[in-house]
């Protein structure tokens, strides 16, 4: 028999980590942002305690020992849809194929601070209640198109569908040649940035020299990047001098 919440009007997260000093950290920041937490350091013991509770989101690492992340996700999905996200290391989020094809609701790779942690799960919890089409949000910038040894003028994200981006760069975090090569050999082919960051984003972080491409909007289907452009015409003059002038 399953147990409600005692305080209903808090939303009751757990959190599946072996890392005892991350866990502790992890539950201090949920704590602080008014969550309940319950916290396990292995796959095993969340599944025990998820047999006997509900919660309104499951936060577990990839690694988990004894019944590793993607199984507990297997798990959960048989009985219900509770948003589940995935903590992983980024280059294991790219060379791991069925890890971004696992079916969770969310990712939050490694190293993250607390306002990602805190805007992953609110962004889980409403996605679960209502989905937002985000592809009008962001434009698509082929991987080798982002200068290398430079520092992030933007926050850089991967697309998981229209309603899921996650963010696997941070602004400020430095892109070294080694790193960038090593994801385009993986083959991450395309990397996506917010139409509100694109002007520093080409002033900054954007080498036309290596493609020929323009870049694109997230889907064919939505709004051309034009239509981004068109609206910012600083932007649109950077981009001009780059490629020459842009046709409507």
């Amino acid at each position: 028999m399953r147990h409600k919440a005692d305080v209903e009007e808090q939303r009751r997260i757990l959190v599946v980590e072996d890392d005892v000093d991350l866990l502790a950290s992890i539950d201090d920041c949920l704590t602080a942002a008014g969550y309940a937490v319950a916290g396990v350091t292995n796959g095993l013991r969340a599944q025990e305690v998820l047999e006997n509770y509900t919660f309104d989101l499951i936060l577990s690492d990839w690694r988990v020992p004894d019944f590793g992340g993607i199984d507990l996700l297997c798990f959960v999905r048989q009985f219900e849809k509770t948003p589940f996200i995935l903590m992983t290391g980024f280059t294991d989020f790219i060379a791991q194929g069925d890890i971004y094809q696992s079916g969770a609701s969310g990712f939050l790779p490694k190293p993250f601070n607390q306002e990602d942690l805190i805007l992953t799960i609110s962004t889980c919890l409403k996605s679960a209640e209502e989905k937002r089409n985000l592809d009008n949000e962001f434009t698509k910038i082929e991987t080798s198109q982002i200068r290398s040894e430079s520092t992030l003028s933007a926050d850089l994200f991967l697309r998981m569908s229209a309603e899921n981006y996650v963010k696997v760069a941070t602004k400020d975090s430095f892109v070294s040649t080694e790193r960038l090569k090593s994801h385009i050999a993986k083959g991450l082919k395309y990397l996506y940035v917010r139409n509100t960051d694109l002007s520093h984003f080409f002033s900054i972080n954007f080498d036309p020299k290596e493609t020929e491409t323009k870049p694109r909007t997230a889907s064919s289907e939505v709004t051309p990047a034009l239509k981004v452009l068109s609206g910012n015409p600083e932007l649109l003059d950077l981009v001009n001098r780059h490629y020459g002038p842009t046709k409507r």
